[in-house]
């Protein structure tokens, strides 16, 4: 509960950097006109993600040469990198005993995907209510970009069909399209959940301190 507490302050605390003079860049384009009433306003946000994730999932199609060149490049890093899990993930465990156990609390707390969608309900709910644009911005972004992921994710884990640790049948063990939860395990939500979250408010900022801080607390759910 403090590791929840504490991640949803933090969101806030981002946030409010965006409200607070800390010269954030607007990478959303809200079209004119601007709806002036709160229903008026969650139509157009409602529209614009449903826009946003529709032209992401459709960009494959538009793809070129060095696009696929760079698919070719993270899906070979990602294969070499499952030979190395067995020994990272010993590494890990062997050091966890010793590493805070807020940090460790807050890593799964704040990755967890109905924490996550909680706290972004109520940053967008703060920004409707209180007609905040830059709220509403950092949250519609926020919003396009995790249905994009979260369906990204989900294809994934039942093509790749990977086992999860807990099941000790062995990291290189598969069930691609399986039903069971047990060889559903890559991409891990949690990570892809608190990186997504991370670029989207830092996307909002040009000093490279604030965007290096927004990322090191993205990445300690992975």
């Amino acid at each position: 509960m403090r590791a929840l507490v504490f991640s949803l302050l933090l969101c806030f605390l981002f946030i409010s950097q965006c409200i607070n003079g800390q010269s954030p860049v607007s990478k959303i384009d809200f079209s004119e006109p601007k709806p002036e009433t709160i229903w008026g306003m969650l139509k157009y946000d409602t529209e614009y993600t449903f826009k946003s994730v529709s032209y992401a999932v459709t960009r494959p199609l538009y793809w070129q040469g060095n696009d696929f060149a760079k698919l070719g490049i993270l899906l070979g890093s990602t294969v070499a990198l499952t030979f190395t899990d067995e020994s990272i993930r010993e590494f890990a465990q062997n050091q966890s005993e010793d590493f805070p156990q807020v940090i460790r609390d807050f890593g799964w707390y704040f990755g967890s995907p109905q924490n996550y969608f909680m706290a972004n309900a109520g940053l967008y709910g703060f920004g409707l209510f209180t007609k905040n644009e830059n709220l509403r911005r950092v949250s519609v972004h926020i919003n396009s970009s995790s249905l994009t992921t979260g369906f990204i994710q989900s294809f994934c884990k039942g093509l790749v069909g990977r086992a999860r640790p807990g099941t000790e049948v062995g990291h290189l063990s598969f069930k691609p399209f399986s039903n069971d939860p047990g060889y559903r395990s890559f991409p891990s939500g949690h990570t892809v959940l608190s990186i997504t979250m991370a670029h989207s408010i830092a996307l909002q900022f040009d000093n490279p301190w604030i965007k290096a801080s927004i990322y090191a607390v993205g990445a300690i759910p992975p």
